[in-house]
């Protein structure tokens, strides 16, 4: 059974007043897809966490804007489905001296002078990736 047919039978329950507040919520959220306008989230939002598996793994949005990859090797990772606007905020765990060749997925650094980071030994290094348009950018935030 869907969320909207639950709140639809729990208004039917209820009366006047939660069919009212649903129809005020519908013009707010689509059932299904779609854009929501006009909302303030008070107490913010949880995004999930997404597990990178393998050395050749297809780095998608659609798993999730925060994804975690642990290497087990030296890795190339290539292109899921990206589309203008969408980004990922990778945490790269190598530890064991392992590398990237970012070539597969190609994107424009524009950070460390245009070129790939070394991976922190020890530790996560973030990658924040995100395309415009058809491009799709790198960088490496903090220290280096």
């Amino acid at each position: 059974m869907s969320l909207q047919t639950r709140i639809t039978a729990l208004a039917q329950a209820v009366g006047a007043d939660v069919k009212a507040l649903l129809a005020a919520i519908g013009t707010k959220v689509a059932a299904s897809g779609g854009t929501a306008s006009g909302l303030t989230l008070a107490n913010g939002y949880t995004e999930g966490v997404f597990a990178v598996t393998g050395t050749a793994p297809a780095l998608s949005p659609s798993n999730g804007t925060i994804q975690t990859w642990a290497l087990t090797a030296n890795s190339t990772p290539t292109a899921g489905t990206w589309a203008s606007g969408q980004s990922i905020s990778l945490m790269v765990d190598d530890g064991t001296a392992r590398t990237i060749n970012w070539t597969a997925l190609a994107p424009v650094w524009i950070t460390g002078g245009g070129t790939p980071p070394i991976l922190k030994a020890t530790g996560y290094t973030p990658i924040l990736l995100w395309k415009i348009g058809s491009v799709l950018y790198a960088a490496r935030p903090g220290d280096a």
